[in-house]
């Protein structure tokens, strides 16, 4: 089993990236908040968290920036009915921090708003992450994600583009992939687009308007 990887980052197509190490470049999907973390330049040298799962018809494998981020995603991968799909949807909008407050609160309607989660799968998922962040957090180290992040959201305002983007397009493709519906996935980029933004800029703040309910 792959615990860990250390190479050269080979590509960045959020939420995949391409590590390469040994002469094998590894495909790796990672929710957006850990590739936020890593380095901007192609060819840097980064370690990553594994966890794999072999089917019949595929190998995956999720990259995480932390041992404690990649045993959140194996706690949530715990619950019933939550796929590694649903994981990194929940990682990649929430931090750590406003997730606990999410559960601490019973707010299922702002669970509700992510893709693939609807109120029903909202409401299942307060009641079991409240023991699950209960027990995780014991941890020091994991108890430190949980309370060190303020989980304030700023606010973004901007235009439609008036012309094509690689930069645009591959943030919407990437919206996309992480479970939103293309319009919706075409609005919010749309609402935080600004010529000459990096991809990953523009889907950082797409993710911060859904948790105000834009």
């Amino acid at each position: 089993m792959i615990s860990t990887l250390r190479g050269v980052l080979a590509e960045r197509r959020p939420p995949f990236v391409v590590l390469e190490t040994g002469g094998v470049g590894y495909e790796l999907e990672m929710p957006m908040s850990c590739i936020f973390q890593l380095p901007e330049k192609i060819g840097s040298e980064i370690k990553v968290y594994v966890h794999e799962i072999i089917r019949e018809d595929a190998y995956l494998l999720y990259g995480f920036c932390s041992v404690a981020e990649r045993s959140l995603f194996r706690e949530l991968l715990k619950i019933s009915s939550v796929g590694p799909r649903t994981a990194l949807v929940l990682l990649s909008n929430l931090t750590v921090s406003q997730l606990a407050a999410i559960v601490e609160k019973q707010d299922a309607a702002s669970l509700a708003k992510l893709p693939t989660i609807g109120r029903k799968t909202a409401e299942r998922l307060i009641v079991e992450l409240k023991d699950i962040l209960a027990r995780w957090g014991r941890d020091p180290a994991n108890a430190a994600l949980m309370t060190g992040e303020n989980g304030q959201v700023p606010s973004f305002s901007g235009t439609a583009p008036g012309s094509p983007d690689p930069a645009r397009d591959l943030a919407v493709a990437a919206m996309q992939q992480l479970g939103y519906p293309a319009r919706d996935a075409e609005r919010l980029v749309n609402a935080v687009y600004e010529q000459g933004k990096t991809t990953e800029i523009m889907i950082r703040e797409a993710l911060q308007l859904t948790l105000k309910g834009k």
